[in-house]
């Protein structure tokens, strides 16, 4: 058997149901910002990533052009031409048939 509940009773376990209403609403407002502020966080930090990532892919492309350059010039360095080059320029050698004129 119950017994009836008094006005005074009923309105006092609205209240309480209202205050822990109340407490529960804040509680999930304050994760919902919480969790808000983290996620505007790590977009930030995301974007900061994204933007060294393709810093640092420059850089790369920059060494790959690069090492492709010095290939290309340790291939020349094994011609001919670079050899005749090297002879003209630091040893002043001719060929036979060849004249070098002085200015003065």
């Amino acid at each position: 058997m119950q017994k009836k509940m008094t006005a005074r009773e009923r309105r006092k376990r609205r209240q309480s149901n209202r205050r822990h209403m109340i407490l529960a609403l804040v509680l999930v407002l304050t994760l919902g910002g919480l969790i808000s502020f983290r996620v505007m966080e790590m977009e930030k930090q995301n974007e900061q990533y994204a933007a060294k990532q393709e810093e640092l892919q420059q850089k790369i492309d920059d060494e790959n052009e690069r090492t492709q350059e010095l290939n290309d010039y340790k291939e020349y360095t094994k011609t001919r031409e670079f050899a005749e080059k090297v002879a003209k320029e630091k040893f002043g050698l001719l060929y036979d048939d060849e004249l070098k004129f002085k200015s003065e």
